[in-house]
């Protein structure tokens, strides 16, 4: 299956996790690009575009 398809798969069955997974990923992006940018600023910067794309 393609994650197009599981996605739309959990989104029609389990809005509330898929909400959640979404939240934690997305938050998790954001403290570890904040983490790195203390660290390097160039790396937590790649880092936060990869985790979002």
């Amino acid at each position: 299956e393609t994650w197009g398809e599981l996605i739309h798969y959990y989104r029609t069955r389990h809005p509330i996790v898929v909400g959640f997974v979404i939240l934690g990923t997305m938050g998790t992006a954001m403290i570890m690009s904040n983490i790195h940018k203390v660290n390097d600023p160039l790396f937590g910067v790649k880092k936060y575009k990869v985790g979002y794309h």
